[in-house]
């Protein structure tokens, strides 16, 4: 009778652990679907907060990457802006109609949009980079279905010169170098006031801003005249592998580097 007495001892105890262990995971499960709920309910209010899938023209509050300007404050990476033209085909309820105005405004012909409109896509760019006075005559004409679309594009005064120091950027993200440091430097979001009034505080928060600028101690001169020495004692030295590197003496600074 003893040895079932422990038997019947230790059936409940593994019972009970068992009904620990599934409640452990069923309040898990819960707490993993409250947090699911409430991050989608804080994505619905900032999506309805931006008016996200809504159709507008431009009213985004992109962050502008900081300028990299060397000693002399020559520009070696700047942002401008670009805004670009598309058609939402599913809004459009007259192509006809909005073929013609558009053309003469973009500079095109008109049996070059039919052709693009009419391939069965649902999203087509009719132009990219259009100037001031394009980007005004389109918002006049109001047609719903035609959009614009600003962006900030990075380039590169100096072209390659230091290329191998400032870096390149992709969707505006730094991948190398300079730029690539520059990432720490700036704000990623930017939300405007009148944006947020409804919008769950999750935690302390600070206003965003444009990217930081940065001044470099390189020297815009003298970098293009080591990129161009190096290039000619390449060229008279196949094979050869080169450098050369000026620093300021004084400071340490860089002021040339290739």
């Amino acid at each position: 009778m003893g040895k079932r007495s422990r038997l019947r001892t230790q059936n409940v105890g593994r019972r009970r652990l068992i009904v620990l262990i599934v409640l452990f995971g069923a309040v898990a499960a819960a707490w993993a679907w409250l947090e699911s709920e409430r991050t989608l309910l804080l994505w619905e209010q900032v999506g309805g907060a931006f008016d996200l899938g809504k159709n507008q023209s431009v009213t985004d509050q992109e962050v502008i990457r900081g300028t990299i300007y060397d000693r002399n404050y020559k520009e070696f990476a700047i942002s401008y802006e670009r805004v670009s033209v598309y058609a939402n085909i599913r809004e459009i309820e007259d192509v006809n109609q909005v073929i013609g105005p558009l053309s003469a405004i973009l500079e095109t012909s008109e049996g070059d949009l039919y052709d693009r409109m009419g391939k069965g896509r649902l999203r087509v760019w009719l132009a990219k980079d259009i100037s001031q006075d394009q980007e005004d005559e389109i918002k006049k004409l109001g047609f719903q279905g035609i959009h614009l679309h600003r962006e900030y594009i990075r380039y590169y005064p100096q072209g390659e010169s230091a290329a191998h120091l400032i870096g390149f950027v992709e969707r505006d993200t730094g991948l190398f170098g300079i730029e690539q440091y520059l990432n720490k430097l700036e704000a990623r979001i930017r939300l405007n006031k009148d944006d947020t009034q409804d919008l769950p505080k999750m935690g302390d928060t600070r206003p965003g801003v444009d990217g930081r600028h940065l001044i470099l101690t390189l020297d815009g001169k003298i970098q293009r005249i080591l990129d161009d020495y190096l290039k000619r004692l390449s060229a008279a030295n196949p094979g050869n592998s080169f450098g050369a590197l000026v620093m300021e003496a004084s400071t340490g600074g860089l002021i040339g580097y290739t």
